[in-house]
């Protein structure tokens, strides 16, 4: 028996997945090559942050490794500097904490400490292939397993999962919490014994409480849970859902004692001394209507509205609810415009934008030259949940059902109210949560076409995927080639898609028994998952090349800073640079130099730090001429040089962020 065929055995053995005498099945060759990427990915994206936020969670693993320690910076110890404060930081007892949740760091200093900054990458990639092992078992246990085949495959192929499995981001690692969580409660809920229900429903909600302190949004999948488990899975018990309430204390008080920590203010969901209540009342809202599921069963309400009102009435009366909420109530017609935005199109945000997301010379909502896509424009093969959503409204799979669209609604709901377009991203990253949830019911979709049409041979598959994919190409060079059209071609084909997919699903809703109807709505799926698989892997390619180009202009200006004529110079101390991008300062800041980040509001900060560091005798550097034009309002005419020193670059000679400007009396001393 050959290597591959035991590895075969032993995966198809320990995971109870189907064998086929001795040979490797597919599935397991597919969990053994997911392994494998995964694994490779690792050593060969690139070793770096992407954007802001993901440097301060690159400080804040290297912090806790190196030091043990919440706070990533000081005043550097240098007499009369201020603590050098970042974006996305504030300042507590003198020292300078990030505003993300505190868990994290210990989570991930282990890494740290073991791989250096792949060690961080690790951690997504290890969380990622835990992502599609539970979305895999979770299929299997609420639909079947040919399902859960393609519910693992549709998330790890065709959402935009990849463009996060490597990078230092906390979004994967929350996911693989939120996700454990939704498959302990289901079994727990199964669970015949007491003891064994008490523990697997407790894990659950420890889980995403303890997902909570790595992202703060994570703890919506607790009223989500207890929703499920009070109206649909365990209505007649409300020992289950006490049980995951309970599992939640010790990670809700695990959050306050960070935030305590950090910020001194005793709440689990503050950001910085100030946002104390921001979430609280949400927290209040959502602990009011679990105190009412337990109170009062909602269920047989729920149930006499769903299946006593026929389709006319029930469709008649939500879409007049829908408009009276629109027209008349303010905060509704807010949350149903966010929804719009974030779910079909970025390109009506209203919101405001950032130094990388806005409006180019055509008004078109940019990222780094690519339009920023809503939910629907990543995913257009989503529209393949009308066919689950119907069958739920008739009573069918609800159990299985209703999990997956709760799930679903808890970040969609919680970030329609707000319009966050997602910062530094090509996609909806906030709704990364709902991501293996809605490739459950697509896959659930999926299955039920199968079927209905009678199957559909692999080549006419293989034919719908090449065809899918040389559109998407296409169309992609075309919008590069014509500037006014980026936009257009990277967005709208897509809702196109989307509702021809959505169209024939719901035509077959309404007559399954037609063979043809079946095929075609199998087909139109299909197309729409190999558009949105291309879409998807292009986005993470460009966020390698974008984390790569940063990799190279990070190490080129440190070699700059701390040249060889000044790094022989113990007594001096170490240089401070001030920017307004930390992600390309990395590299000279793990090689000791200070950071401090310039905006409007902290000049006053920033010009008694230079003030210190220049009276201490260490070189102060101001990146890029943005930055300068900030700060020399503020200080003495002419003591800030008009003519940058440029870091060398072979790969970007000359680049923008190359460009530091010295302090005139430090020019001698600490020119480049």
């Amino acid at each position: 028996m050959t290597l591959w065929r035991r590895l075969g055995e032993m995966i198809a053995t320990r995971t109870n997945l189907p064998r086929v005498g001795v040979a490797m099945t597919l599935q397991a060759y597919a969990l053994l090559g997911a392994a494998t990427l995964l694994a490779a990915g690792v050593f060969l994206a690139p070793a770096a942050p992407f954007g802001i936020d993901s440097a301060i969670y690159y400080d804040m693993a290297r912090a806790m490794a190196d030091h043990g320690a919440l706070h990533i910076a000081s005043s550097g110890k240098v007499p009369g500097a201020p603590p050098l404060t970042k974006d996305l930081t504030v300042v507590h007892n003198g020292m300078v904490y990030p505003q993300f949740p505190g868990g994290y760091a210990f989570i991930a200093a282990p890494f740290y400490k073991a791989f250096g900054i792949r060690g961080l990458m690790a951690i997504n990639a290890i969380a990622a292939g835990l992502c599609l092992w539970i979305t895999y078992r979770l299929t299997a246990t609420l639909l079947d397993r040919a399902a859960a085949i393609w519910a693992a495959s549709i998330l790890g192929a065709a959402t935009y999962i990849a463009n996060y499995a490597f990078g230092i981001w906390p979004h994967i690692l929350a996911l693989a919490f939120w996700l454990t969580a939704a498959w302990l409660a289901l079994t727990g809920v199964d669970a015949v014994e007491k003891r064994r229900q008490f523990v697997f429903c407790a894990a659950a909600g420890f889980l995403v409480s303890v997902g909570a302190t790595v992202r703060v949004d994570t703890i919506l999948a607790a009223p989500a849970i207890v929703l499920w488990m009070r109206l649909v899975a365990a209505p007649e018990e409300k020992s289950p859902a006490l049980a995951f309430l309970i599992g939640l204390l010790p990670g809700i008080a695990m959050a306050t004692l960070l935030n305590h920590l950090k910020f001194g203010v005793l709440s689990p969901f503050a950001v910085d001394a100030d946002g104390a209540g921001d979430l609280l009342w949400v927290a209040a809202v959502v602990l009011g209507f679990i105190a009412l599921l337990f109170t009062a069963d909602l269920r047989e309400f729920a149930l006499e509205v769903i299946e006593e009102a026929g389709r006319a009435n029930a469709a008649a009366g939500t879409a007049i609810f829908v408009l009276l909420a629109v027209l008349l109530v303010t905060p509704l017609r807010d949350f149903f415009y966010g929804a719009y935005v974030l779910l079909f199109n970025f390109q009506a945000h209203a919101a405001f934008a950032q130094e990388s997301v806005q409006p180019d010379e055509y008004g078109q909502l940019m990222f780094f030259g690519s339009p920023k896509r809503a939910l629907v424009q990543s995913l257009p093969f989503a529209a393949l949940i009308c066919i689950p959503l119907i069958d739920f409204f008739r009573g069918r799979d609800t159990f299985a059902y209703s999990l997956c669209l709760l799930a679903i609604a808890a970040p969609i709901a919680f970030y329609s109210a707000g319009q966050w377009h997602g910062g530094a991203s090509y996609n909806m990253r906030y709704f990364i949560p709902a991501l293996p949830f809605i490739a459950i019911l697509c896959a659930g979709a999926i299955r039920s076409l199968e079927i209905a049409g009678g199957g559909v041979s692999r080549q006419s598959m293989l034919a719908i995927f090449f065809v899918a994919a040389l559109t998407f190409l296409a169309s992609d060079t075309l919008g590069s080639a014509a500037e006014h059209l980026r936009a257009p071609l990277a967005l709208y084909p897509q809702w196109i898609l989307a509702a021809i997919a959505a169209g024939g699903a719901i035509r077959f809703c309404w007559r399954p028994q037609s063979r043809r109807l079946a095929r075609f709505a199998f087909g139109a799926g299909l197309f729409a998952l190999a558009y949105g698989g291309a879409i998807n892997f292009t986005d993470a390619v460009s966020t390698e090349k974008t984390r790569a180009a940063g990799r190279v202009l990070s190490a080129d200006i440190a070699a700059a800073v701390f040249n060889k004529r000044r790094s022989s110079d113990a007594e001096r101390p170490s240089p401070l640079i001030v920017t307004q991008n930390t992600v390309t300062t990395i590299a000279a800041e793990n090689a000791g130099a200070h950071v401090m980040t310039i905006s409007e509001k902290n000049i006053a900060k920033i010009r008694q730090a230079v003030n210190a560091f220049a009276g201490a005798g260490a070189c102060v550097y101001i990146q890029n001429i943005t930055a300068r034009d900030l700060l020399a309002p503020a200080v003495p005419t002419n003591s800030i040089l008009r003519t940058p020193y440029w870091a060398p670059s072979d790969a970007t000679p000359f680049h923008p962020l190359l460009a530091f400007y010295g302090l005139a009396r430090q020019t001698e001393a600490c020119a480049f």
